[in-house]
């Protein structure tokens, strides 16, 4: 090819003479508007090349002719765009071929340019280095080969949100946030979860499409086949996983479809698992999803950090994108005077309490062992603690054990978390690890003093003693000092609550996080993660 092609530009060199020609190249062509009507003009599944082709092989078709002139001089710059992106120019290049194949080739000359193309990727794959251009091109051109009925994508981008359970915790706050807050003029956004739930009645509402599905921690194949034939019939653009089990089902489902695959780590949970061994295990399972991923998310500069020191995913690939919150949906509906009844049954003290799952990452049992040192100092002291989970009879039972019970109450899942955050007189958050908690932006966007432990993530938040009080994990007895500190100083508090309040909320930008992912998915969908 590269003989043939010497050849024919030292031919053209010396052309004097007008000729019919098969093809003329966009760079300078004129048509007859006759001639574009009955041919039915360019084909906009072309972006970058073969357009021309394309369209004087259908002039011709059409009974006109194509003919080369060489009396006009044109001044072009050639090269001009390829050479702003160059592997996104050949990545162009290569999907405007396939298509102009698909129009106009025999069956065999498709499948032999597919069969050399996807060769030729393979052999690059496995003989350029890591992190080598060829390399990251021909990732992006397997991929495109495995999509031959889409050239240039058009439309809305059809984006799948994955999560696992359908209660409102970080996770299903930050898909129903996309669900609802990306462009709908631009991303077709859809959730899949396990069916029911608060989360499933809150995508109705927004008019989102909910499909469900049991994505329990026990992988099922039959579920995996279910999700990769949802994935494939819907056409989505996109996958976007949240959390370790759904990335798990989502990652091997979107594996043999076209759809570009996003995974975020709202924390990472393994890093924290108490066997050394069934660490290890997680960490190595995510190195090996991590290449069926194009990008992974972190919510904060700790969780990306981690993520790099445990090799968890290829330095190119990790992106940061921090929690957002609506805090215009924050507000108050309920009206203080029958919460407040609620929460301080048969007693007229303040009010100290956590908004959280009730799972082990969230420290509560040690928060509960603080109780009754807060209690000796402040007897009429009311604990509230609103959230479901796994935990809820261990920690009754703590607190039954711990004799406090009746200065505790447990409220379950709570819809109006904002209310509650609103007439504490200290929030507590005793968590063991966290990756950018939603509940710190919220607690400081009521104007609440903030206690909670000095710990990545919440340490990104907050300053000890500038606009929070910080403590050990694990450790009760610093956790009661801390609360009984802000319960006897209504300065202090004030003073803390007003600084969280100017401070914390800036982290958990909503439109950031909306523009982050808006943009990360537009690059997805026209590049194939092929980094320019």
């Amino acid at each position: 090819k590269s003989v043939l092609n010497a050849l024919w530009r030292k031919r053209l060199k010396r052309m004097t003479r007008r000729r019919d020609v098969a093809w003329l190249s966009g760079a300078c062509l004129m048509t007859r508007r006759r001639a574009l009507e009955r041919s039915g003009g360019f084909d906009e599944d072309f972006f970058l090349y073969f357009e021309d082709i394309d369209l004087c092989r259908r002039i011709r078709k059409a009974g006109f002719r194509a003919v080369f002139f060489p009396g006009a001089r044109v001044f072009h710059a050639g090269g001009a765009s390829a050479s702003a992106a160059p592997l996104r120019n050949r990545l162009e290049y290569r999907r405007s071929q396939l298509h102009y194949y698909r129009k106009h080739a025999s069956r065999i000359s498709r499948w032999l340019l597919r069969a050399a193309l996807n060769v030729g990727a393979r052999l690059d794959l496995i003989f350029r280095g890591a992190g080598s251009e060829k390399r990251e091109f021909a990732r992006a051109l397997l991929r495109l080969l495995k999509s031959p009925e889409r050239t240039v994508p058009r439309g809305r981008t059809r984006v799948l949100e994955v999560i696992d359970k359908p209660f409102l915790g970080g996770g299903q706050k930050t898909v129903l946030l996309l669900a609802g807050g990306l462009d709908r003029r631009e991303f077709d956004v859809s959730v899949c979860s396990a069916g029911g739930g608060p989360l499933a009645r809150e995508l109705e509402k927004l008019g989102v499409r909910h499909f469900p599905l049991p994505l329990d921690r026990k992988v099922s194949p039959g579920v995996v086949r279910r999700l990769r034939k949802l994935i494939l019939e819907e056409s989505f653009d996109i996958v976007h996983t949240h959390g370790g089990v759904a990335g798990l089902y989502g990652r091997l489902a979107a594996r043999r479809t076209r759809a570009a695959v996003v995974h975020t780590l709202h924390g990472i949970h393994y890093l924290h698992y108490r066997r050394p061994l069934l660490r290890k295990a997680f960490i190595l399972l995510e190195r090996l999803m991590s290449r069926a991923t194009d990008a992974v998310v972190c919510v904060s500069l700790s969780d990306r950090d981690a993520a790099r020191r445990h090799k968890l995913a290829p330095d190119g690939k990790l992106r940061i994108i921090k929690n957002g919150i609506d805090f215009r949906t924050a507000r108050r509906r309920k009206k203080p005077g029958t919460l407040r009844k609620e929460l301080r049954p048969g007693r007229t003290g303040p009010v100290v309490g956590a908004v959280a799952r009730l799972h082990r990452q969230k420290g509560l049992v040690h928060f509960l062992r603080a109780v009754p040192a807060i209690l000796k100092a402040h007897p009429r002291v009311r604990v509230v603690i609103a959230g479901g989970g796994p935990l809820r009879d261990g920690l009754e039972e703590e607190a039954a054990r711990l004799g406090v019970r009746s200065a505790v109450l447990f409220l379950g899942e709570r819809p109006d978390a904002a209310d509650i955050l609103g007439l504490l007189d200290v929030f507590v958050l005793p968590s063991l690890w966290e990756g950018l908690p939603y509940v710190l932006g919220e607690a400081a966007h009521a104007g609440r003093p903030i206690v909670a432990t000095d710990i990545e993530g919440t340490r990104e938040v907050l300053r000890d003693g500038v606009n929070g009080l910080l403590v050990p994990p694990a450790d009760p007895e610093a956790l009661a000092l801390a609360v009984n500190l802000l319960l006897g100083d209504a300065a202090l508090r004030a003073r803390l609550a007003s600084a969280a309040r100017k401070t914390v909320p800036g982290h958990f930008d909503l439109g950031r996080m909306l523009r982050l992912t808006g943009a990360l998915y537009r690059e997805l969908k026209t590049n194939y993660n092929l980094h320019p």
